[in-house]
């Protein structure tokens, strides 16, 4: 039983001795304090692995870093669907599987140009979206 199905279910498995209603009750708040306290600690870790990629990417040349960066910029699913095509005098070129999503992607690029910002400092000027050809 997860923690969202034993915090959702009316009557919980009662340890060896009876629990009594305001025991339920700690029970479930050192369980929700426990959940919290991870949060608190994951969001460093996934600060320092940040930090780590950046300085490595920092460590290439701009052309490499900025296409190997694309898919931490823009996220899995993005990445899934699209494919970072050249980058050269401040502009990543990426490519798209229709004119729909890049439409879509295009409204979302001046949070692109950001996301390289803070990754590897000004070296994104511009993302620009094109309909990859179909063969």
């Amino acid at each position: 039983m997860d923690l969202k199905q034993y915090l959702d279910a009316d009557s919980h498995p009662a340890p060896r001795a009876a629990v009594t209603s305001t025991g339920a009750s700690e029970q479930k708040k050192r369980m929700l304090e426990s959940v919290f306290d991870l949060k608190r600690t994951m969001e460093p870790v996934r600060t320092g692995l940040r930090n780590i990629m950046a300085d490595l990417l920092r460590s290439r040349p701009p052309e490499e870093a900025v296409v190997l960066a694309w898919p931490i910029v823009c996220g899995r699913e993005v990445a899934e669907r699209t494919r970072a095509a050249s980058f050269s005098e401040g502009v990543l070129t990426v490519e798209v599987s229709d004119a729909a999503w890049r439409e879509q992607l295009g409204s979302f690029a001046p949070r692109y140009v950001s996301g390289f910002n803070e990754l590897l400092g000004s070296v994104v000027k511009e993302v620009r979206f094109r309909a990859a050809i179909s063969k």
